[in-house]
């Protein structure tokens, strides 16, 4: 079900991120890294650290193996709707738009307000005017340079 906002001036349909499929060897090397830390844990006797591999290793395989969810996306002078929730404008500190190398597509990025998570990436249909979008949104928001951050940098190039 398609939740756009009558009022909205922006609109589209993305997946939450882009899903790209594991080879067997992906897999492999994974599994094998994984397999070398549990061993070197156990063998040093550290089994808190070999619990945190272990939870770590399932959120890992986990998330790699993940299919994305579609969410619907609109603008409106009021703030950002993901599917039918709003991120009031009010609560966003500034925003910047990152271009992602294909496949990805841009990136709005949001800082918010709040304390606790306060990074929110929107993915951007490419078939949506950025220029446009940055315009209405710097209407609103600050727009404030960002960096990728080392974990993104790490994550892009491992396959997520």
């Amino acid at each position: 079900m398609e939740t756009k906002n009558s009022t909205a001036n922006f609109h589209w349909e993305e997946k939450e991120f882009v899903y790209l499929p594991k080879t067997k060897k992906w897999l492999i090397w994974a599994g094998t890294i994984s397999l070398v830390l549990v061993v070197a844990s156990i063998l040093l006797e550290n089994y808190f650290l070999l619990f945190l591999l272990v939870i770590a290793g399932f959120s890992f395989f986990v998330h790699a193996l993940k299919q994305p969810r579609n969410y619907f996306f609109s603008v409106a002078a009021e703030g950002l709707y993901i599917n039918s929730k709003l991120v009031h404008f009010k609560d966003i500190s500034s925003f910047w738009i990152f271009q992602k190398p294909f496949p990805h597509p841009p990136e709005i990025s949001l800082i918010l307000k709040s304390k606790i998570n306060n990074n929110l990436f929107i993915p951007v249909n490419k078939k949506q005017d950025l220029e446009a979008l940055r315009s209405f949104l710097k209407k609103h928001l600050p727009e404030k340079e960002q960096q990728e951050s080392f974990v993104d940098l790490l994550l892009g190039k491992i396959g997520f």
